[in-house]
């Protein structure tokens, strides 16, 4: 919307300038000129300096909004049909999720435990395979490496990073809307750490598993605040150790190769070059 209104006013004070400009009209009647009247004069200059800073305004819009489409290293797509939307595309290594929630709800059936989403990927899940730990590595720190919020390290098998403060709400909101959750649900905490003042809040939440190179049960969790009492508490870790047992493990990491690589944002960034381009030239 704030580019729209930006545009709208530009075109305004560029109309405004121009209509204002009749020395320049009257000057060139003065001189003789190939404008046989003043409203065809007006029409044609005003005509083409329109066209060129309409060009250079619509171009650095859709720059601006290929940039702004990949604030997030992930961008929608799909898992089993077009349009499902139940995946999510990491743009730096073309390595398509499945999103939170798709293999693990807050039933909490058999055929979501860990082992049973396993052997079930040549059936159920055919064309998805289990993500490695290197894979669900880079992922994690490609969404949550380079906050204004440091990633802890305390334990050598776990990573983690708590904003109290609600800084990085927007996006873990983002995150989430994109790659999907697992579950809404009603948590509690203890924010001062004293003793009876706990408080609860209902939070968004996604988990999932994967197995370590040496063989571990590695977790991905993240929790994001939806409402109460005034918590803005998103957390998120990056297990490699896991210790909760395998038979009591829910939800997998699968991850699959892009079959065709999402064109929108370097579609949108190539129109905007050409635009600018266009305008450029004309100005010569």
């Amino acid at each position: 919307m704030l580019m729209f209104i930006v545009f709208g006013a530009y075109i305004f004070f560029d109309t405004l300038a121009n209509l204002l400009d009749c020395s320049d009209i009257l000057q060139t009647l003065l001189r003789g000129s190939l404008y046989t009247t003043p409203l065809d004069y007006f029409t044609k200059k005003w005509s083409f300096r329109m066209f060129k800073k309409i060009a250079k305004c619509v171009a650095l819009i859709t720059v601006f909004s290929a940039a702004t489409a990949q604030a997030l290293p992930i961008v929608q797509a799909d898992a089993f049909s077009s349009g499902d939307n139940k995946a999510a595309l990491e743009t730096s290594t073309g390595l398509v999720w499945m999103d939170f929630g798709v293999n693990l709800n807050q039933n909490f059936t058999s055929e979501m435990l860990f082992t049973n989403i396993v052997n079930n990927l040549s059936t159920t899940y055919k064309g998805w395979r289990l993500a490695s730990e290197a894979e669900v590595t880079h992922l994690w720190f490609s969404l949550f490496g380079s906050q204004v919020i440091p990633v802890s390290n305390t334990n050598p098998h776990e990573y983690n990073l708590e904003d109290w403060d609600g800084l990085l709400l927007p996006h873990f909101q983002d995150i989430a809307d994109v790659f999907g959750y697992t579950w809404d649900g009603l948590a509690y905490i203890n924010p001062t750490g004293q003793e009876g003042t706990s408080v609860e809040y209902i939070n968004r939440s996604a988990m999932a598993h994967f197995y370590t190179a040496g063989g571990n049960l590695g977790s991905f969790k993240l929790f994001t605040p939806l409402s109460g009492a005034g918590v803005n508490l998103s957390h998120t870790t990056l297990n490699t150790n896991d210790l909760v047992p395998l038979e009591f493990a829910y939800g997998a990491m699968l991850v699959k190769d892009a079959s065709v690589p999402e064109p929108s944002a370097f579609i949108l960034l190539s129109l905007g070059l050409l635009g600018l381009g266009i305008g450029r030239r004309a100005t010569r």
